[in-house]
């Protein structure tokens, strides 16, 4: 009996009919879904290096080692199209062949291909040094063992591959229980295995074989490069199975070289940054281009064709309703394009944010940290002038840093990513500790802070604790800062309703006017007080109030200009049983246990030598018994964890080349250092960020600028854990 992905393309030779698909609408959505996981990852390594030289800046040492090896020998995955793959005459072709030929011309050496049959019989030659280098593969934790990987060149997503009939869209969680295709010894598989591992996998020797068994039906869906799936789609005329979403991995194409071959490495990688974008550009359209056809299926086709043969044939008097539903059909494709343009404009802005959280919060690193150093300094060596001048770089520092968080808090609650958890909540608590932070800023204005609340009556709310102290903090800050010299602020709390409490915070300062009080809470309004010498980023308010809201409250102001303001935040009663006292455990102040005869080691994963010299003072201030390592890139992160056995290692996140969330994926798949803790250090301050990283099997996660006290007191805590 012929499969089904037989008759489907003997039925589409006998379908002569040809018609423009474009005007399909119920195709756009896909088309665009598409096209944003194709560019989105397909594109040429954006971050190239861009600081290119006229010639190839080789040490004399890298010159001679290329002396004495004249030819290097390499082996290419035959069955990769279009990355790579071997043409009619046996040639090898593709996006890593072009890539290779270029670094060939950048160094003046030759490159020549050792013959394999198949991708298992590539890795095989690479780990048993048949064959000096690979062109085109992406690192995994097996295949770090006996290779070396260079940055990458090319990036491709890896997508779910199922047939046209399943019309909803998946997720990788969404395959349990389906028998899933991916190919024998490619990165995609290792990924799956080892992220997924309760899918069941139906191991295939190639790309095209897996497109076929989802075409027929032998299994529900594959897990393959979108590149190479979809040459095989239109090159075997495969046309009812679609792209139903993505895999989560993204193929880092690079050159591997022989693991005992480091100066290899070095070598490919400054002919690597001799390409310029522009190449890259070329060789990405030449072997990538992006057709529409993948996404329609002779299904399509059909369904398109009756529908219209049906809609001639009606009676003229459901020519109306046709017409009604078109235009409903217009509206509503109109509607999903706005949302989806909405949906990429946030996800744009967060990105947005978080890369300027990174940027900012790593110099300011810098700047605090040192600045709490020079402000403890021992030997008391500065003047007073100085220590004033250090008292204010760190008051500045502070400042931008709150500007930093308030932007990204907002940002945070507006994209509904922001976590909540809501108990029951003593309010006199809270309110004590906003007081005892407030309150030094207060006596410096000569504010009197009343807190009106009965210490002995008990008011428990339904909230969030740390975001209601956020909330108080704010409106306490805001009272002090906009009142008069000598002024008061006043807390009050009391019973509004059966279930719900009110809390308000009053003071005699400044006052609004009736004219400017409807935009107190838009965000960047500062109203009159932007003439004032008062610092702030007007968005407080806005921050308060949509986190009053997300607890299921109500904020309101009362305010006369000239004689004061009155804030008023209502929530709901506590729910169930009464709040229960707890406490919190001291952190144990002891010293380092480290075995006679033995070294206690730390490797800091850095790349940025600001942040390495503080943490290189810390250590020396605190830690004299242990000793700090440092590497600049993930890849000698690696080489020193393994050689050196570190009891932690510090990482940072955003390195050059492999992140330290890969770094620490594969560290945790190692034999050898796979016990070891890893501790995040990092500028990324997102929550997203954060969860993910602490995913992948980090110990804990500080974020800079660093807190030197909480810093200490987290590693002495890890080290401690991990005796020798």
């Amino acid at each position: 009996m012929a499969s089904s992905y037989s008759r489907r393309r003997e039925r589409r030779r006998h379908f002569p009919i040809d018609f423009d698909m474009k005007n399909v609408n119920k195709k756009l959505s896909a088309l665009v879904f598409v096209s944003i996981i194709f560019f989105a990852s397909a594109g040429i390594e954006a971050q190239a290096e861009k600081e290119n030289h006229p010639s190839i800046l080789l040490t004399q040492e890298e010159w001679k080692w290329l002396a004495e090896h004249p030819t290097i020998t390499y082996a290419a995955d035959s069955g990769f199209p279009p990355i790579e793959s071997l043409n009619s005459e046996g040639r090898h072709i593709g996006v890593s062949k072009d890539i290779l030929d270029l670094v060939e011309k950048n160094l003046g050496i030759e490159f020549e291909r050792v013959d394999t049959a198949s991708w298992d019989e590539v890795l095989a030659k690479g780990k048993s040094r048949e064959v000096d280098m690979w062109s085109g593969a992406a690192a995994t934790l097996q295949r770090l063992a006996y290779m070396r990987f260079t940055k990458p060149y090319f990036k491709l997503a890896s997508v779910i591959i199922v047939s046209d009939e399943i019309e909803e869209s998946l997720s990788m969680d969404m395959l349990k229980g389906k028998k899933v295709a991916v190919t024998s010894g490619y990165a995609v598989h290792d990924y799956t295995v080892n992220n997924y591992p309760e899918l069941d996998l139906e191991v295939v020797p190639d790309v095209l074989t897996g497109l076929k068994m989802v075409s027929s039906g032998a299994v529900d869906a594959m897990v393959a490069n979108i590149a190479v799936a979809s040459h095989y789609m239109e090159k075997e005329n495969i046309d009812n199975i679609r792209v139903a979403g993505k895999s989560g991995y993204t193929m880092n194409l690079a050159m591997a070289t022989r693991r005992d071959w480091p100066i290899l490495q070095g070598i490919l990688e400054k002919g690597l940054a001799q390409i310029s974008e522009q190449e890259r550009q070329a060789i990405s359209l030449k072997w990538i281009p992006l057709k529409e056809e993948h996404l329609i299926t002779a299904k399509d086709l059909l369904t398109w064709l009756f529908s219209a043969i049906g809609v001639f044939a009606l009676f003229s008097v459901l020519f109306w309703n046709r017409s009604l539903n078109k235009l409903n059909e217009k509206r509503t494709i109109e509607l999903n394009r706005t949302k989806m343009e909405a949906e990429k404009a946030n996800q744009a802005k967060s990105e947005f944010l978080s890369s300027m959280s990174h940027e900012l919060r790593t110099p300011l690193n810098a700047i605090l940290g040192f600045a709490h150093l020079l402000e403890r300094n021992r030997d008391n060596n500065l003047s007073e002038k100085q220590k004033s001048n250090v008292h204010e770089i760190s008051k500045a520092g502070k400042h931008l840093l709150d500007l930093i968080n308030e932007v990204l808090d907002l940002a945070g609650i507006e994209s509904g990513k922001l976590s909540m958890s809501l108990e029951n909540v003593e309010v006199q608590e809270v309110l004590d500790e906003a007081v005892t932070i407030v309150g030094p800023i207060a006596q410096q204005s000569k504010i009197e802070i009343i807190n009106n609340v009965p210490q002995d009556k008990r008011y428990e709310v339904f909230a969030d604790r740390l975001r209601l102290k956020q909330v108080l903090l704010n409106l306490l800050t805001n009272a002090v800062k906009y009142n008069n010299e000598f002024g008061h602020v006043a807390i009050e709390c009391k019973t509004s309703t059966d279930d719900r409490i009110l809390i308000c915070v009053t003071d005699n300062g400044l006052g609004i006017s009736k004219e400017e009080l409807d935009a107190v809470f838009q965000p960047f309004t500062r109203l009159k007080q932007e003439s004032e010498d008062i610092e702030g980023t007007g968005i407080g308010l806005t921050i308060t109030r949509k986190l009053v809201e997300l607890m299921g409250g109500t904020i309101t102001v009362d305010s006369i200009l000239g004689q004061g303001s009155c804030f008023s935040v209502e929530l709901k009663k506590a729910q169930g049983l009464p709040h229960e006292e707890f406490k919190i455990p001291s952190f144990p102040k002891s010293e380092i246990a480290v075995s006679p005869g033995s070294e206690c080691i730390v490797l800091y994963v850095e790349d940025n030598p600001a942040n390495l010299k503080l943490v290189e003072s810390i250590f020396e201030e605190a830690f004299s018994e242990v000793k700090l390592l440092s590497a600049p890139d993930a890849n000698l992160g690696i080489e020193l964890a393994r050689a050196h056995r570190p009891r932690l290692i510090l990482m940072d996140i955003n390195l050059p080349g492999m992140d330290g969330v890969t770094a620490t994926r594969l560290l945790k798949g190692l034999e050898e250092t796979k016990d070891i803790p890893v501790l995040a250090v990092s500028a990324n301050a997102m929550t997203k960020d954060i969860n993910r990283a602490m995913e992948q099997g980090f110990e804990d996660y500080i974020v800079k600028p660093i807190d030197p006290d909480k810093f200490l007191k987290t590693v002495e805590g890890i080290l401690n854990q991990k005796p020798l």
